[in-house]
Parts: C-alpha cells; structure tokens; sequence
C-alpha cells in the first residue's frame, strides 16, 4: 500500500510509505516571489503535487487551524488544491487534527516541533536530514498506514 502524508503550508511537506517503509520525503516551497501574484503559490501546488501522490493508495492530510485569517485563507486554499489533485486522480484522502497527530506520534497533544523532528527519525531509523514539515508528513503518512 502507498500512503502520502501532506504537511500543507507554505512550504509543504510530503512523506511516501510503502508498505508502511519510507521511501521518500521532501518539501514543496510554495512561497511567491518577489513581485508574483497570491496566486501562483496555489498554481504551483497544483502543478507539482500530481507528481508526489502518483500512485497512491491513500493520501493523508494535516488539519491545521490558524488565528490569522490571511494564514487561514492561505491553508485552506492550498489544502482545497490538493483535495482537487487527489479527486482528480481517483485518489482517497483523509485529515488528521494536528493535535491529535502530536499526540499520536509523541504522547503529547502540544509536542514541538524537535520532538516531532526526532519522533520521525528514530521511526525512520535516521539520525538528521528532515524538517518539521517532512516530519509531520512521515507522521500523517504512517497514521494512515496505522489505521488502515
């Protein structure tokens, strides 16, 4: 089974399970440039995400909330994106509450983003070579593994 995990943000991370193994993980780097329109950061989204959920079986989500309402618009608009890649390509999807991850993959519903960081590598069996959003990704991944 492949399961994709999806930090989505303004640098969303992306974790690959197959068969519950971490093949491969990364960031995809939304911010607009300089001068660049709002838009183009969902433009991006939407033309380099087919590629990282190719194949999936399953496609899970972060559920974040935010108390900014530009930050909120921002989420909601790249997680819309990847709802429509996701319908588009026949693939399932669900969320996950980010809380509930937290506490899922550490114990504690407010974990930090080190003890999210160093959680992802000792499952992987690494040491270094991930960030906060590549590690929630492996975390949202290996959830939906869990729960399937």
């Amino acid at each position: 089974m492949r399961i994709v995990g999806l930090d989505i943000a303004t640098k969303t991370g992306w974790c690959v399970l197959v068969d519950g193994e971490c093949v491969s993980w990364g960031t995809l780097n939304l911010t607009p440039k300089k001068g660049e329109r709002e838009g183009l950061r969902y433009w991006r989204l939407a033309m380099l995400l087919p590629e990282v959920i190719e194949g999936a079986d399953l496609v899970v989500i972060e559920r974040t909330y935010s108390k900014g309402a530009k930050t909120a618009q921002v989420l909601k608009g790249l997680a819309a994106v990847a709802l429509v890649a996701c319908e588009i390509n026949d693939i399932p999807y669900e969320f996950v509450d980010a809380s509930h991850l937290k506490r899922w993959a550490t114990g504690k519903g407010n974990a930090k983003k080190p003890e999210m960081i160093a959680a992802a590598l000792a499952a992987i069996g690494v040491t270094e070579g991930m960030t906060d959003d590549e590690a929630d990704a492996y975390h949202l991944a290996a959830y939906g593994q869990a729960h399937q």
